[in-house]
């Protein structure tokens, strides 16, 4: 986003009324983030559907440590208390028309081998012309210069599918008492000789626990494979759904599925009842081995893509 100039209040005594906007736009709501390094501050603000959906991105991105709001004023991050440990805003200088300009992105952070992540959102019509290519190239060579990359998300690269699906499995990565001891249990039967529904892993293990807990504790498994790069699954093809009937679990025997030179140790496959092709395959396998479609560090040279 643009730099915006200050604005005096409208009457005495309603000062900092910007607290509640950035860069000029309202705030519309906040995604729960497992990024932020601190626990007790987990707040990342959107002010549009673009950028909730930009911000799950980067959520679910293995190669994305930490990320933050990069055209927040110091008053507002204060006020939400925000994390904001590259500083904010996060400016970056450019010339258009022969004029000195300040870029403020809509997000920053890290990538996980130390790189500078810069992130923007919009719609495809509106960031590909004129000034905004002149932002975005700014913003590419800052981020090559610090061995990172920028990152445009528009409507065409930021599925609707994808994004609930994602949505889907955040709302149920949220820890509980017995969470842990049942995940070991889960992992240790994760041999899973034969197809198991979630129902029926529900009934297996409910008597040593509530229903509840159990399916909780597999849905929370993989949402943090996902987080962790390890679900490949064609989120924009499969729809995750609630009822325990349309899932399927089992072991792995076979690596069919399995991108080119990706192999996994004790994987589990997720699959969707009436989905015969490989795109509904889910492997938990190791986040280290898995280069995520979206992006690999091998073959984005440039640093530089849209999503």
């Amino acid at each position: 986003m643009e730099t915006q100039p200050p604005s005096s209040p409208t009457r005495p005594g309603t000062p900092g009324l910007d607290v509640f906007k950035i860069a000029g736009h309202s705030i519309s709501g906040f995604v729960h983030s497992f990024k932020t390094g601190d626990p007790r501050r987990v707040r990342q603000p959107f002010t549009s559907r673009l950028e909730e959906q930009l911000s799950m991105f980067l959520e679910y991105h293995p190669h994305v440590r930490f990320y933050q709001r990069g055209d927040a004023s110091p008053a507002c991050a204060n006020t939400y208390g925000l994390v904001t440990e590259l500083g904010t805003p996060y400016r970056i200088n450019y010339v258009f028309d022969g004029k000195p300009h300040e870029y403020l992105p809509d997000y920053v952070g890290t990538l996980c081998d130390g790189g500078l992540l810069i992130a923007e959102a919009g719609r495809e019509s509106e960031k590909s012309k004129g000034k905004a290519l002149v932002k975005a190239e700014a913003a590419r060579r800052l981020a090559l210069l610090k061995g990172g990359v920028y990152w445009l998300g528009t409507e065409t690269h930021l599925p609707e599918r994808r994004h609930q699906n994602w949505l889907y499995l955040h709302a149920r990565r949220q820890s509980f008492p017995t969470y842990q001891e049942i995940a070991e249990t889960l992992l240790a039967d994760f041999a899973w000789r034969e197809m198991s529904t979630v129902h029926e892993l529900v009934q297996r293990f409910g008597s040593r626990w509530s229903e509840t807990e159990v399916e909780a504790a597999v849905w929370k498994l993989v949402g943090e494979a996902a987080a962790e790069g390890r679900l490949l699954v064609d989120l924009t093809e499969v729809e995750l759904s609630r009822p325990r009937k349309n899932l399927h679990l089992r072991a792995s025997q076979t690596g069919v599925g399995r991108p080119a030179g990706h192999y996994d140790r004790a994987s589990t496959v997720l699959r969707s009842i009436g989905e015969r092709d490989s795109r509904s395959l889910v492997y938990l396998g190791d986040p280290q081995v898995y280069s995520s479609p979206c992006w690999n560090h091998e073959s984005q040279p440039s640093r530089s893509r849209n999503l």
